[in-house]
């Protein structure tokens, strides 16, 4: 009698917080939350770390000077791919930081650690960073500092819908460093993982500015079919 009042005060309470504050776990569909931590902890199995001076090799790669990480959570596809979306694309920029909470359970850093989100396009709408969401969802768990100090140099196209060889093809200098410097090795956080370009031209940013960079955190990473080229009717093949 005593665990059946639990449940039915349990779910009240859920159906209150509904009401108060509308919203729903993406996995299971619990109502009153954003999203359930177990969920969110379910949809991460942990992967290999990837070199990013590589662009995404096994780590470490067996150079001398690559000395940087990727580490990503799950493969961006089924549910992991659909909370990223919701993430960006539907306002829930609190999923974005539970999701971070998430990842920051799943590998661990000291306190201390110094966060640094990849910035949104120039010419992007959207009202928050989804990448610094995911960073201070990472901060809360590490007792890490987030620092928003890199910003584009120019106007760039968003590389959703683009094929690996276009993704690669963003140029050197893309990214500016305009914060303090800082001296603990600093980790950069991105949403998903496809070529590591991106990454790597935020890696050089941070070389240039004398920031070290230990490596870099995603929530996802893309399947490798989608990091073939994906040549079109009128390219030229070699």
């Amino acid at each position: 009698m005593k665990g059946r009042l639990e449940v039915a005060t349990r779910r009240a309470w859920e159906i209150l917080c509904h009401f108060l504050w509308p919203s729903t776990c993406p996995v299971c569909g619990r109502l009153g939350t954003v999203g359930c931590p177990t969920c969110l902890d379910g949809l991460l199995v942990g992967m290999q770390d990837r070199c990013l001076e590589c662009g995404g090799g096994p780590f470490p790669c067996g150079i001398a000077s690559h000395v940087s990480f990727i580490r990503t959570g799950t493969w961006h596809e089924g549910k992991a791919r659909d909370v990223v979306h919701l993430a960006k694309y539907s306002g829930r920029r609190k999923l974005a930081f539970e999701m971070g909470k998430a990842l920051a359970r799943l590998y661990h850093e000291d306190r201390g650690s110094v966060l640094v989100p990849v910035p949104l396009h120039r010419d992007s709408l959207r009202p928050y960073n989804q990448a610094e969401c995911l960073a201070r969802g990472m901060a809360t768990e590490w007792g890490a500092t987030v620092l928003s100090g890199l910003e584009w140099t120019r106007s760039v196209h968003s590389q959703v819908g683009r094929n690996a060889f276009e993704r690669r093809a963003l140029p050197r200098g893309a990214f500016l460093w305009r914060e303090v410097q800082v001296e603990t090795p600093v980790l950069l956080v991105d949403d998903v993982f496809t070529t590591g370009t991106t990454l790597l031209r935020a890696s050089e940013a941070l070389s240039l500015a004398g920031v070290p960079l230990k490596g870099a955190y995603c929530w996802a990473m893309s399947p490798l079919e989608t990091l073939s080229v994906q040549w079109r009717a009128d390219a030229v093949h070699v």
